[in-house]
């Protein structure tokens, strides 16, 4: 009950094996996403609440805005999931909280996200701008092109992308 839409499927994903990673592999990845009563959206390990605007019919007015508070889980990386991490440790899971704006006309959907590490994993902040525009929609499937732009703080950047003294003694990289 108030369930507005539960979508599972598979989509491929092109990535780096590990965030820095100069070699990129192909997956299929999960998509999990339920939205109840257009207050809550939850997007496989993110969940936004809109407080503002309604996307499209919690009040009946239609609003092409939306906005509100965002969590997001970041599951880190273990040294161990490549030889190239060798010797430079752990990096703990995140729980980020911030705020989120979207906006929709027609076809294309725009949001902004920003986001902060309350876990001290890595103290830092994130803001993902996205564009999505859906080619097609049918009852029992949807395909979407679009694209994210990432800025990250020096915090952030440092803890996944820097090396120590003491990482660059155990990992024998500069």
């Amino acid at each position: 009950q108030g369930v507005h839409s539960v979508r599972v499927g598979v989509g491929p994903s092109v990535n780096p094996n590990f965030r820095g990673d100069s070699d990129y592999s192909v997956n299929a990845t999960p998509v999990i996403s339920l939205r109840y009563k257009n207050l809550i959206e939850v997007d496989n390990n993110a969940v936004r609440v809109n407080l503002f605007g309604n996307w499209g019919s919690l009040t009946g007015t239609g609003s092409a805005w939306s906005a509100g508070p965002a969590v997001n889980i970041d599951f880190g990386r273990s040294d161990d999931d490549s030889p190239k991490l060798s010797g430079l440790g752990d990096i703990s899971t995140a729980l980020t909280l911030g705020a989120f704006v979207a906006y929709r006309t027609g076809a294309v959907r725009y949001r902004l996200r920003a986001r902060a590490d309350v876990t001290g994993a890595h103290s830092g902040w994130i803001v993902d701008g996205q564009a999505n525009w859906r080619v097609m929609e049918s009852a029992k499937l949807n395909v979407n092109l679009g694209t994210r732009l990432t800025w990250a703080s020096g915090n952030f950047t440092r803890t996944w992308f820097g090396v120590t003294p003491a990482q660059s003694l155990a990992s024998g990289l500069p």
